[in-house]
């Protein structure tokens, strides 16, 4: 009898662990450190996208969680950046994957992940933005711009 209840003590404590490690939607962060970037949710998906310049190319991060108890789409690879060559011109960015590893996943329920991408364009560009609703595949568009 003893040996039961501690048992159910320990599944107990494992539970509460477990649940305290949880993605907790509209917080945008985990493990008490917070996304970077620009915030928005997406359905299921609380993102925070950012931009960097690394080695004179454009780079995406984006910070995902899960705020559904469902398992979620992100498909970084349907991911709709474009890039403002400063004439007005406005060409569509793609992510630079030669071993083609970015592909449509299913993050699952309260789980958080993170990428980053580089989209090169072989020109400077003013302006770089993502359409947010593309990586989930709904409609209409929300997009981010970031100014160079």
């Amino acid at each position: 009898m003893l040996a039961r209840v501690a048992a159910i003590h320990r599944l107990l404590i494992g539970s509460l662990v477990v649940t305290g490690c949880a993605y907790q939607p509209d917080t945008f962060s985990y493990a008490r450190e917070p996304f970077k970037g620009v915030y928005l949710s997406v359905q299921c998906l609380d993102l925070a996208i950012a931009h960097r310049q690394e080695n004179a190319q454009d780079v995406i991060a984006y910070q995902f969680g899960n705020r559904c108890d469902q398992p979620a789409l992100v498909d970084l690879a349907a991911a709709h950046v474009t890039g403002d060559t400063g004439d007005g011109e406005v060409i569509d960015l793609y992510a630079f994957d030669p071993m083609r590893e970015v592909r449509a996943m299913f993050l699952d329920a309260r789980a958080v992940g993170h990428e980053a991408i580089e989209y090169p364009s072989g020109a400077p560009l003013q302006n770089v933005c993502v359409d947010a609703a593309s990586v989930a595949h709904v409609t209409p568009a929300q997009w981010i711009c970031f100014r160079d």
